[in-house]
């Protein structure tokens, strides 16, 4: 949306988040959790606000499972919160991987791909292939 919008990016790294929001790294994970992250679906009608609410008041999931209104608030069927927890807290780190070294793309293949099975303009697709090819090596991540 930024993009659309001309706004800039704001980052905010994890220190400068836990601070501002007086939680512990335990309490933070559980409320990216109830927020919703990829893992596990939230909990239907605990949005960000009384996610913060909930953990502010009563510290982790469990706790706060015991203490809502589960008729009103649902938690989804076989809620695999404590595994998606423990993927935040212990996530599995490949260090030896490289990273992946990128070639010139198949101008045809993307033309059939972006073109033909998904609808975009061929010369939009050729621009934005040129524009990429340009901009090769100017930034590095």
């Amino acid at each position: 949306m930024p993009e659309a919008r001309k706004l800039p990016v704001q980052e905010i790294g994890y220190e400068k988040m836990i601070k501002m929001l007086d939680l512990s790294h335990d309490e933070f994970v559980d409320l990216c959790i109830l927020m919703g992250c990829d893992y596990v679906p939230s909990i239907k009608g605990i949005g960000p606000k009384k996610a913060i609410e909930l953990i502010r008041k009563h510290k982790n999931i469990e706790t706060i499972l015991k203490n809502i209104d589960q008729k009103k608030y649902v938690p989804p069927e076989n809620w695999l919160f404590r595994e998606a927890r423990n993927l935040f807290i212990n996530p599995e780190v490949h260090q030896d991987v490289k990273p992946p070294k990128w070639g010139t793309p198949d101008v045809d293949e993307c033309i059939k791909f972006l073109g033909e099975e998904k609808g975009f303009n061929e010369d939009r697709i050729r621009s934005g292939l040129k524009r990429m090819e340009k901009s090769k090596g100017k930034y590095n991540h």
